[in-house]
């Protein structure tokens, strides 16, 4: 799935499916050059730029690359409203066996230990791009989270 389609399945999400941006972005400049005004992720990724879902440490955002499962994790995480939690690393299960592959073992942590991704024998693999099939089954438990 690509990193574009997965924040606006969140946003819509988190909107109740009521998302309608059109008036909430005129006049609103693009953040990332690579999502121009005319491009189908702009409202999404400023809304979830706005929302600090994502952050911009790029001039670039790459809505059409396939995002990874640790991408994925984060996003999650975030709609969730948990990222401060993964600040306090020595709380979290770190029993991954590729838990040094992790720039951040909270969000890992929080993702399986909720139900809402999987650690595949214990590895989290997070470098592995996401399938529709997985996106769909983490959004689907993410829904029944939230």
């Amino acid at each position: 799935i690509k990193r574009g389609e997965l924040i606006k399945m969140l946003v819509i999400a988190d909107s109740g499916g009521g998302y309608y941006p059109a008036g909430a972005m005129d006049g609103r400049k693009n953040s990332f050059k690579d999502v121009e005004k005319s491009n189908a992720y702009f409202s999404y990724v400023e809304t979830a730029l706005d929302r600090k879902w994502i952050d911009r440490t790029s001039d670039e955002f790459n809505p059409d690359q396939p995002i990874t499962r640790e991408e994925m994790a984060s996003l999650i995480v975030r709609a969730l409203n948990y990222k401060k939690l993964t600040e306090f690393d020595n709380v979290f299960n770190r029993n991954f066996t590729d838990a040094s592959e992790l720039k951040n073992i909270g969000n890992a942590a929080i993702v399986t230990g909720m139900g809402i991704m999987s650690a595949d024998g214990g590895k989290f693999s997070p470098k592995l791009e996401v399938t529709r099939a997985q996106a769909a089954t983490a959004f689907y438990r993410y829904l029944q989270k939230r």
